[in-house]
């Protein structure tokens, strides 16, 4: 049994791991909110908004959220294809970053848009 498991089986152990866990996701949502890191998802223009690809967005969270990353990876199925994964990660991560900064909605149009929604779907 990996030291990993026996730790998350100890009630105490996977209580402070959890809330660890928990804390440095809050901040990687805050950090890919804040202002000091330009992020795609605050941008305005409507040239990125016509040429936006949810791989530009993964790659953003591989360097401000690889913690984030890995969790919504890990909830996916692994038989989607790489372009829808990246669509339900995509998405998640932006209500999950509109939930905390209005200003982060730049993938709200695209999401009603009939080739991104049947991508996800």
């Amino acid at each position: 049994m990996s030291l990993a498991r026996r730790c998350l089986e100890n009630e105490n152990i996977r209580h402070c791991v959890l809330n660890g866990v928990c804390r440095m996701v809050h901040k990687e949502i805050a950090t890919l909110c804040s202002d000091l890191v330009p992020s795609v998802l605050r941008d305005k223009s409507t040239e990125l908004l016509k040429s936006f690809q949810w791989k530009c967005l993964l790659d953003e969270l591989e360097s401000h959220a690889p913690i984030l990353l890995k969790i919504l990876k890990s909830c996916i199925g692994v038989r989607r294809p790489a372009s829808q994964q990246h669509a339900v990660i995509g998405v998640t991560t932006t209500i999950l970053c509109k939930n905390r900064r209005n200003s982060a909605s730049l993938v709200q149009p695209r999401i009603q848009d009939d080739k991104i929604y049947n991508c996800c779907c």
